[in-house]
Parts: structure tokens; C-alpha cells; sequence
């Protein structure tokens, strides 16, 4: 009893939006999902048809923020359930997959995920848990410890399974606060001057006449600027190596920067070096030159964006000292490669420094390490893949997993991309695959002559020899064989081709 109250005894709680049952089998956190998520699918459902509908890409793009998002919060609690009870997950995936690409209800799940660009649900767990361990190294320390004594323990715990992952990952976070406008100086953004003026020039000149013409613009926007104080910064990364370099024309430096390390941070830490330098001279205006326009728009935009990067919160530090001495610091994009002498110097000290530059000390933050990760479940997807016993004529045409759909960055309709994605997998409605389903009582075509599949109506069946001479001619004008497999034509990513494929079958109501 509890103030004259009967405290009942309860098999399942819920607790910040995670279901928590007595034997931890989580069941009913897995039912409460689904029942969430119903509304969600059913409206995927009813914004696309059979021919029409949203594009694939944005349904998976909605899949991902309405739906993954509820199915992976919290999973550091739950990732390790057995499969069968995370199989009740992994089919609402399945589902809203299905849906985004048009396939049939037979088509392998692993399949879908490869074709739509979609981590498996259980590794996808697995990274987000790896993510929150690597956070919590500084955010929350006790969870590490909590792991490291249910280890010395000797626990038969499968979520320990995670832990030692995380630790073969062997991160080294700092601690680091975040940056916000209200640790900047009030006169910030009158002395800090950005200028991307050579950008909307770069837009506007023609490739062939790009290096000429922005070299010109370059000499008479910069060229009355004496030289000591223009500084050239750039980041580089060679063979699994990030360096940065710096020249002055009285002064250069070029440094290595521990691992890991993206080149955008490398370039921060050029700057950061760059003004290191300019500390060290008498007050007056000074030019950094670079051209990087993420660390650009980063050091603009600071005072109304927060930002943890060590960097950005060192040149922070070292402008508002150089402010209160009255330096003026101007911080100009300009395009690589263009002729201009200080810029390709920069180039050459950052390569150099990546190769064999002395370490030059800093912090990380956690989401430095945050890819690491995502290339370990990578690796574990790709060889799932490979390992896999179903899907091998989709593995034939794509063996390498990816984070891309097949489709991305193509201009086509979602029609095509349906009709491409079932081809793909070989999950088609033509006698040929029905057949396998149990759906229809053989696979020969009704001409008699060859399997009802995709192959024989292109190239082959004597029903269909009043129009194929239309796509023969086409495929003929494309430099492209006329008895090509669809496979093949599939493996290449010929787009043209597999085009004058969508409309001559289109043409002759063939429904695949």
C-alpha cells in the first residue's frame, strides 16, 4: 500500500514512449509500434495508385521520418530482442517498402532493401544503439560504466553483443559546450566580413571559359591586397590521411590532424591556423582565402546556429581577441583550381601536411565518430547480401549495398521506376514468374514457343512482330544490341534504353 492505496501489480509499463514487460521480451512494445504505425502505412497507401502517385523517393523519404523514426526510438533498450519477435518490426519496413516501389507482394525483403537504399531494420538498430553509446561516452559516462560492470560481470546479456562492438570501435570523444550567439561579441558580424561574391560569377561562366575569367575576377576584386596579409587555406585527404596548409608569402605551415577527421574539419583548422598567424602580427586588415563555402557559410551563420566543432569554437576564441586589438578579418570563397597561385600552394602544403605533416593537436566531438558506425553495419548488410540465399538475379545486377536508391538522381516518372524495380528483382506479373508463385498453371507464353518473360515479348514472341520492328529501329539509332538480356541492360543503369523498354511495353499493354 502507498498513502492508504493498493499498489497493483503490473505486468508492463510504459515509460517514455518504450514498453517495458516482465520478462523484457518485448512484445508488447513491438504490438504498440505496429498499432502506431497503421495509420501512418495506410496513409502511404493512399497517396499512390497502380500508374500513379507520389515519387518513390519522397515516399521512402516519408517512410523514413514518420515511420523508421517511431520503430528505432529507443532502441538501445530493445535492438537485442530475439528475431522472431523483431520480425513484427521488420515486416512494417517490408510494408512501406513495398509501397514506395511498386513490388509484388512475393518479392524478397532483402531485395527491397537493397533496391530502395534501406538498411536492414536489425542493423539499422544496431547503428542507431552504437550512435547513443558513442554520445553517451560524454553526455551520460554512467551508461559506459553500467556495460563495463555487467562485462567484468561476465553477463550472458546479448546486449553486450553491442558493447563490444562499440569498443572495438575505440572512440575518444571530448567534452565540448556548444557555441551560440550569446558567447560572441556584440560587434561580431561588423568585423567578421564573408564574401562569396566569385560564387554567382562561377555560376555564370561556361566551363571552357571558367578558370580564365574568375582568375580575372579574382586579380581585380583581390589583386590591390599586399600580400603579407592575404592567407590561403585548404584541407586535404590522402590514402585514409587528412592534412591542412597554409600560405603566406612569408610564411607557410602545413599539419596532419588525427583520425578521424573529414576534410570540412580540416579546413576549419586551416583557418584556425591562419589566424593563429595573424595574432602574431600588428593590427591592420587581413584576407583568408578559401575554398571551402561549408566553412564559409558555417563562420557566417554562427551567431544564430549553434555548433559543438572544436574548431569552429577555437576561431570563435581567437577573432574575439583579435576584435578587441582592432583587427579587421575578412573571410573570402574562392574556386579551386582557377590559376590562382596562393590557392594552388595551399593545395600542395595540405597534401603534403596530410602525408607527412607533425600531428597538430586537438578534441574531437562525438559526431565525428558517428560515421564509424555506419560503416560497420555496412560491411554487416553487404554481407548479408552476399551471403544470402534468395535475391541472387537482383545481387547479379546489384552486388554492392548502398545508402542510395537505384533511382537516385534520375528525372523519370514513378511508372518507370516501378516497372524497373519489379524487373530487377524478377517479381513480375508475366506467366514466367507466376508460374514460380503457384499463380498460374505454367510459364510458356501463349505463342508456344518460349517462357513468358520479359526477354521473349522484347525479342522474340511472334505475337508481338507487328510492332517490335518500332523498337528495334530505336534501339538500332542507340548504338545498342537488339537482343541485349534485360538483365544486362538492367546491370548497366542504361537509362536511354531501358526508356524505349518502358514505352514499347507500355504500347502493347503488356502489365509486368
Amino acid at each position: 500500500f502507498l498513502y492508504g492505496e493498493q499498489i497493483k501489480i503490473a505486468n508492463s509499463f510504459r515509460y517514455l514512449g518504450v514498453v517495458f514487460d516482465s520478462r523484457l521480451s518485448w512484445d508488447e512494445h513491438f504490438s504498440y509500434l505496429e498499432k502506431k504505425c497503421s495509420k501512418r502505412i495506410n496513409f502511404l497507401r493512399r497517396i499512390v495508385g497502380f500508374w500513379w502517385g507520389a515519387q518513390p523517393l519522397d515516399l521512402i523519404r516519408l517512410y523514413k521520418t514518420t515511420i523508421r523514426s517511431v520503430l528505432e526510438y529507443g532502441c538501445i533498450c530493445f535492438h537485442w530482442a530475439s528475431e522472431s519477435r523483431l520480425e513484427k518490426i521488420r515486416k512494417i519496413q517490408s510494408k512501406c517498402l513495398r509501397i514506395a516501389l511498386g513490388s509484388m507482394q512475393s518479392t524478397h525483403i532483402m531485395s527491397l532493401e537493397v533496391m530502395a537504399g534501406v538498411m536492414p531494420l536489425k542493423i539499422r538498430l544496431e547503428q542507431q544503439s552504437l550512435r547513443y553509446l558513442i554520445r553517451s561516452q560524454v553526455s551520460n559516462p554512467l551508461v559506459i560504466a553500467n556495460y563495463q560492470a555487467m562485462e567484468q560481470a561476465r553477463s550472458r546479456s546479448r546486449i553486450l553483443n553491442t558493447y563490444r562492438d562499440f569498443v572495438s570501435l575505440r572512440t575518444h570523444p571530448s567534452a565540448l559546450e556548444a557555441v551560440n550567439s550569446a558567447t560572441l561579441p556584440q560587434s561580431y558580424s561588423s568585423l567578421l566580413s564573408t564574401d562569396t561574391s566569385l560564387l554567382e560569377e562561377t555560376k555564370a561562366v561556361p566551363e571552357s571559359l571558367r578558370q580564365i575569367n574568375l582568375f580575372s575576377s579574382f586579380v581585380r576584386k583581390y589583386g590591390h591586397i599586399p600580400s603579407p596579409n592575404s592567407f590561403y587555406t585548404d584541407g586535404s585527404f590522402i590514402n585514409g590521411r587528412t592534412g591542412f596548409g597554409v600560405f603566406n608569402s612569408t610564411c607557410e605551415a602545413f599539419y596532419r590532424l588525427q583520425q578521424p577527421c573529414s576534410v570540412y574539419v580540416a579546413e576549419l583548422a586551416a583557418v584556425f591556423y591562419a589566424l593563429l598567424l595573424i595574432s602574431a602580427r600588428p593590427s591592420d586588415q587581413y584576407f583568408i582565402f578559401t575554398d571551402s563555402l561549408s566553412v564559409v557559410e558555417a563562420l557566417r551563420s554562427v551567431g544564430s546556429v549553434k555548433s559543438s566543432e572544436y574548431f569552429v569554437r577555437k576561431i570563435l576564441e581567437t577573432l574575439s581577441a583579435l576584435f578587441d586589438k582592432a583587427f579587421r578579418i575578412s573571410l573570402v570563397w574562392l574556386p579551386a583550381h582557377c590559376g590562382i597561385t596562393g590557392n594552388e600552394k595551399a593545395d600542395c602544403l595540405a597534401k603534403k601536411g596530410a602525408l607527412e605533416g607533425s600531428l597538430f593537436d586537438r578534441q574531437h566531438h562525438p559526431s565525428e565518430f558517428l560515421h564509424l558506425p555506419q560503416q560497420l553495419c555496412l560491411e554487416r548488410w553487404q554481407k548479408l547480401w552476399d551471403d544470402d540465399e534468395m535475391g541472387r538475379f537482383l545481387y547479379s545486377i546489384s552486388p554492392k549495398v548502398s545508402l542510395r536508391p537505384w533511382f537516385k538522381g534520375l528525372y523519370v516518372g514513378r511508372a518507370f521506376i516501378r516497372m524497373m524495380s519489379r524487373l530487377m528483382s524478377n517479381h513480375y506479373a508475366l506467366d514466367a514468374h507466376l508460374h514460380r508463385i503457384g499463380i498460374v498453371s505454367t510459364n510458356v507464353c501463349s505463342c508456344g514457343s518460349g517462357f513468358r518473360d520479359m526477354d521473349h515479348l522484347l525479342w522474340s514472341c511472334p505475337e508481338l512482330n507487328a510492332t517490335r520492328p518500332s523498337l528495334l529501329a530505336t534501339v538500332r539509332s542507340m548504338g545498342r544490341s537488339d537482343t541485349a538480356p534485360v538483365r544486362d541492360i538492367l546491370a548497366a543503369r542504361d537509362i536511354p534504353f531501358l526508356t524505349a523498354i518502358f514505352h514499347y511495353v507500355n504500347d502493347n499493354d503488356i502489365v509486368p
